[in-house]
């Protein structure tokens, strides 16, 4: 299939496959992109397109009940009510993610029931049919906290305008259900888009003028609103975090749909859908200009006060701070100073008694000589005492410490 010619070039009656409006949807999604369109609103109006595909043609294609045969006719049901309650302007968000969360819990118990080579195909698929529902569903409330004008019934407005006749004369308010099952009729008799009728036939330039007026209106309006309900910087960072949480959730799911179910032959539209995410919720995304920008704007944007683009790799920066300088040597002294001797007392000390000296061969005085034995034993026959002999001089005896005692 050609992704440039329109699906309204096909004959009256011939529905697009599964396959068709996915890859339409996305390569069109792409294309925005890379025009430089605001990729929120994007991602957002094509999440819209693949839920009412899920709730107005998933058992009306052949590819896809024979996929999901097998799954059981319940599951399937539930599959589609939650697409439908995810088509009004304002769903139920727990309570669709609470019964997204049971479709994912029962499709993924079937895993164990059997060997991975001999799972059926269809709760495969069932799982990740469910688990891009409910990414939708996250996607659909972080862009609602992020922009919130996006959500206005751009398209209800104008299906009343086209809806016929007969049935705008009747006071009652008409269903999302009755729009979209009046336009499947008119898409399959090949008479889409239909003409306006307000009153009467009139140009529909001017109508859409006044769609388009009302719309504007209704978008600032409600965009007054959310600025009035942030005052504070606690109620700024709760929404940060909360905003936080559904990213990470929504990247979570489908990354256990590639992981636990194998994409359910959904693998390479999975991916789109992540990088298309990571364009859409990236601040720094050079191609998204509706998003802030981290330059400052009192920077000068002239070519030549731009830095010049580097050939050569570069280190990057240390975080941590360099080493303290060596200390200089040249300011401390080799050696401390001396340190000055005490001055000396006036008072005279008592003089201590030398200590024992050890003779040595050139101060010390010659030995006494031995005693004769026979000048002791004429001693002692005569009975007096034999003369002293010569020897070294007795040591004086010191001054009494104490005078006057003894």
């Amino acid at each position: 299939m050609d992704c440039s010619s329109p699906l309204s070039d096909r004959q009256p009656g011939a529905m697009p496959t599964w396959e068709d409006w996915i890859e339409l949807y996305l390569s069109r999604a792409s294309a925005h992109f890379m025009d430089g369109k605001d990729p929120v609103e994007v991602l957002t109006d094509y999440g819209k397109r693949y839920i009412v595909l899920i709730h107005a043609h998933l058992q009306e294609d052949e590819h896809v009940e024979r996929l999901l045969t097998g799954c059981g006719e319940p599951l399937v049901q539930l599959l589609t009510r939650q697409a439908r309650a995810m088509n009004q302007p304002r769903p139920d968000f727990d309570r669709v993610k609470r019964r997204l969360d049971d479709i994912l819990a029962a499709s993924y118990n079937k895993f164990y029931a059997y060997l991975y080579k001999d799972l059926p195909l269809c709760w495969r698929v069932i799982y990740t049919e469910a688990a891009i529902l409910k990414f939708w569903l996250l996607w659909f409330e972080w862009a609602r906290s992020q922009r919130p004008e996006m959500f206005q019934p751009k398209e209800w407005e104008r299906k009343r305008e086209w809806y016929p006749r007969e049935h705008k004369q009747q006071d009652e308010q008409l269903s999302m259900e009755q729009l979209e099952e009046w336009e499947r009729q008119m898409r399959q008799q090949g008479e889409w888009p239909p003409s306006i009728h307000v009153g009467g036939r009139e140009k529909e330039d001017q109508i859409y003028e006044l769609l388009r007026m009302k719309q504007r209106q209704d978008e600032q309006q409600q965009l007054d609103e959310h600025r009035q309900d942030e005052h504070g910087p606690e109620q700024h960072q709760q929404k940060q975090q909360q905003k936080e949480q559904l990213l990470n959730e929504m990247i979570k799911t489908l990354d256990l749909a590639l992981i636990l179910a194998g994409g359910g032959e959904k693998r390479d539209f999975i991916n789109r859908i992540i990088a298309l995410l990571e364009k859409a919720v990236s601040p720094h995304c050079n191609d998204n200009p509706y998003l802030p920008n981290p330059k400052p704007e009192n920077e000068d944007p002239s070519p030549s006060k731009q830095p010049e683009a580097s050939t050569r790799p570069t280190k990057r920066p240390k975080l941590s701070p360099p080493p303290p300088p060596p200390p200089n040597w040249s300011s401390h002294p080799s050696f401390p100073p001396p340190n000055p001797s005490p001055p000396q007392s006036q008072t005279p000390s008592p003089a201590s008694p030398p200590p024992p000296s050890h003779p040595s061969n050139s101060t010390s005085p010659p030995p006494p000589p031995l005693p004769n034995p026979k000048s002791s034993s004429t001693s002692s026959r005569t009975g007096q005492p034999s003369p002293p002999t010569p020897g070294p001089n007795p040591p004086t005896s010191s001054p009494a410490l104490f005078p006057g005692a003894g």
